[in-house]
């Protein structure tokens, strides 16, 4: 019968038992986490700087999966909302369905307007 045997150094402080659920990885996997976490601390009380590191790299982990679900949601349907506003606002340009918008990157953009005030 397979047994889990784990290790406990100065390297790898213990965590509760809900931290397990945020580390669904190996141990192994596990192990070299938290070395690498305590490579970037001073080697003092290295324990709570690990945790302080572990919860700032798990709230960029969030912020990044929420930026990428914001960007997704903003350009669902993006070539079709942007047809329809070219048909709107530029009727004397059409654009049919079957061709294709290229959408080129540019440095500079150069605006003429006419202010409407004083």
């Amino acid at each position: 019968m397979p047994s889990t045997r784990l290790v406990v150094s100065p390297h790898l402080p213990l965590f509760s038992h809900s931290a397990a659920s945020v580390y669904p990885e190996s141990l192994e996997g596990f192990q070299q986490k938290v070395s690498a976490l305590y490579r970037k601390t001073n080697g003092k009380n290295a324990e709570h700087q690990i945790s302080v590191l572990d919860e700032n790299e798990e709230t960029v982990a969030r912020l990044d999966m929420e930026v990428q679900l914001w960007k997704d949601t903003l350009y669902r349907n993006f070539e079709m909302r942007l047809r329809e506003y070219l048909a709107s606002y530029h009727p004397n340009t059409p654009v049919h369905l079957e061709e294709d918008i290229e959408i080129l990157p540019c440095k500079a953009l150069a605006i003429t307007y006419q202010s409407l005030e004083e």
